[in-house]
């Protein structure tokens, strides 16, 4: 069985500080109970080895790619995996202003390694920019029409190219365009429309 190095330690960041170490349970729990941070560590027997790992990154929306980026930074090996994907999250970005509302894709692939994790990011990207530039045709051309809480109907306008825009004359116009907004012209609905789950 492998003993515990309690690590007692105080401060945060660049105030960070090992004060003590010990093998003794009871110590750092007294530790703890005075005030002090208590991590629990497993002695090392042989050091790891080090290993580079490959992180890529992209955001988009339905205009297209905007950004793209690649970093490398070495990593113990014990600790990482071949490949992770640490973000592939689609999300409404942007402010109700003027009735303006757009998508954007955003993907992180991480991993020691390489080759899979270009692949596995390559694949994502590649289905997220398609996705993107079918629900942008689908957002022109909305399938269905919402109806408010009041029961008004609203009226659908142009606002400018690939943007709709849904004005309601009721009590409370804002709310129910934003909630038209989020029911019509949203992935989630795209799906939905598509018979999709």
């Amino acid at each position: 069985m492998t003993a515990t190095v309690y690590l007692i330690t105080s401060g945060e960041y660049s105030d960070y500080h090992v004060e003590w170490v010990t093998f003794d349970k009871a110590v750092a729990e007294a530790a703890a109970a005075t005030g002090y941070d208590v991590d629990e560590r497993e002695p090392l027997t042989k050091f790891p080895r080090r290993v580079e790992e490959l992180s890529l990154s992209c955001s988009m929306d339905r205009m297209g790619l905007m950004d793209e980026w690649e970093q490398k930074h070495w990593v113990f090996e014990k600790y990482q995996k071949a490949v992770r994907v640490t973000c592939d999250e689609a999300r409404d970005i942007g402010q109700f202003n003027s009735d303006y509302r757009r998508s954007e894709h955003t993907i992180q692939v991480m991993g020691t390694d390489h080759e899979l994790v270009r692949k596995v990011f390559s694949d994502r990207r590649a289905k997220a920019l398609t996705e993107l530039a079918d629900f942008a045709e689908f957002a022109a051309h909305p399938p269905t029409r919402p109806v408010c809480v009041h029961g008004v109907e609203p009226v659908l306008k142009d606002e400018a190219p690939g943007y709709k825009s849904f004005q309601f004359d009721c009590p409370t116009p804002y709310e129910c365009q934003l909630k038209a907004y989020r029911e019509v012209t949203t992935p989630v609905s795209y799906r939905r429309w598509r018979g999709e789950k």
